[in-house]
C-alpha cells in the first residue's frame, strides 16, 4: 500500500511539473457593462450629522441590594442538609400563608432539633423553636426533615402542627454513638400546646438508618421513606428494600400513630439508591415514589435511571 501511494504522488508531481512548463494561452477581456436606457445615473452624498444623545445623570448609591434579607434561625453547622431530601427542610402551606424551616439547633446543642415559622408569608419570623430534646430522647439527632400537618379545610395556623423525622446516633445498629435510631415528633402551633417526641431503635425486625424522603399530604397524612441499610460503623450497604412510614396525627393525644410497609426494590448491587422522593396529588390518593438508580446489567457508565412507583 505504501509503494502504491508513493507512485501516485510521483505521477501527480510529474503532471504538475508538465503543466507548469507549458504556457497557457489565455486572453483576458475587460468586462463591459451594458447600458440600460431609462435609468439616470446619479451620485449620492451623505450629509448625516452625528446626533448627541443626552443621558440622564443617575446617582448610584454605594450600598445597593435588591434582595431583602430577613434573618431566620441558626444551626451549629451546615451538615444538617447532608441527607438527600433537602427540599423537605422548608415547608409552605398557602391556605395558612405559613412557612416553616426545620433544622438542627445551635443552642443548647447541635443534637437538638427546631424550626422557624412565619405566618405572614415570610415577612416576619419566630425562630429556633425546639422540637426535639436529646436529653429526653437519649441520643443526638441529625439531618431532620419536617413539614406542616394542616387539618383539611383549616385556614388558622393555630390549628396546625409542625412535624419532623430525623435519624438518631443511638448506636443501635451495632456501633456505639453511631446510626440506628429514628425520632419523630409533633409541635402544635397553638400557644401553650404540649410537644410530643418519640424515639425508635433498630431491633425487633425493624432497622433504621437515614430517612431521605418526606411528605405531608393536604389531608395531613405524614409519609417518610428509609432505605434498609446495613451499617458497620464505616461502610453502608443497601439491603434490598425500603420502609415507608405512614403517620396519622391524633388530635386528642397530640401524638402521631405510625404504621410501616416494606417494599423490595432490587437495584444493581454496584450502585444502590442514589436519591429517593415521595409526593402525593391533592386528593391524597395518588402518590408516587421516585428513585434514581440503575437496574441494568452491566452497570452503565455515569448514568442514573428514574424508577417510579405509584400507589
Amino acid at each position: 500500500m505504501k509503494k502504491l501511494l508513493l507512485s501516485i504522488m510521483i505521477v501527480g508531481l510529474f503532471g504538475l511539473g508538465a503543466q507548469a512548463q507549458s504556457k497557457a494561452d489565455l486572453k483576458i477581456k475587460p468586462a463591459k457593462a451594458e447600458k440600460h436606457h431609462g435609468l439616470e445615473e446619479t451620485s449620492t452624498k451623505s450629509n448625516n450629522v452625528p446626533v448627541a444623545i443626552e443621558l440622564p445623570q443617575v446617582t448610584i448609591p454605594n450600598d445597593v441590594n435588591i434582595v431583602t434579607q430577613i434573618p431566620i434561625g441558626t444551626s451549629g453547622n451546615a451538615y444538617g442538609f447532608f441527607v438527600d431530601s433537602r427540599s423537605a427542610s422548608v415547608w409552605a402551606d398557602n391556605s395558612l400563608n405559613t412557612i416553616t424551616f426545620t433544622h438542627r439547633q445551635e443552642l443548647p446543642t447541635s443534637g437538638h432539633l427546631g424550626y422557624d415559622i412565619s405566618t405572614d408569608g415570610g415577612l416576619n419570623w419566630e425562630n429556633n423553636i425546639t422540637t426535639y430534646d436529646p436529653e429526653i430522647g437519649g441520643s443526638n439527632a441529625r439531618y431532620p426533615q419536617g413539614g406542616i400537618i394542616n387539618p383539611e379545610g383549616n385556614t388558622d395556623p393555630a390549628n396546625a402542627v409542625q412535624t419532623y423525622v430525623a435519624p438518631l446516633l443511638d448506636g443501635s445498629q451495632g456501633t456505639a454513638g453511631s446510626w440506628g435510631g429514628l425520632t419523630v415528633g409533633a409541635a402544635p402551633f397553638a400557644p401553650g400546646a404540649t410537644l410530643w417526641q418519640d424515639a425508635w431503635a433498630t431491633g425487633g425486625g425493624q432497622q433504621w438508618f437515614l430517612p431521605d424522603a418526606f411528605h405531608v399530604t393536604q389531608q395531613g397524612v405524614v409519609y417518610f421513606i428509609d432505605e434498609l441499610t446495613d451499617w458497620d460503623g464505616t461502610n453502608s450497604t443497601y439491603a434490598g428494600s425500603i420502609t415507608i412510614g405512614k403517620g396519622i396525627y391524633n388530635e386528642a393525644s397530640g401524638e402521631i400513630n405510625y404504621t410501616f410497609q416494606s417494599i423490595e426494590v432490587p437495584v444493581h448491587p454496584d450502585d444502590g439508591i442514589n436519591d429517593i422522593e415521595i409526593a402525593f396529588a391533592p386528593d391524597g390518593q395518588n402518590g408516587y415514589i421516585s428513585l434514581l438508580t440503575n437496574l441494568e446489567d452491566p452497570l452503565p457508565y455515569t448514568s442514573y435511571h428514574p424508577v417510579l412507583y405509584k400507589t
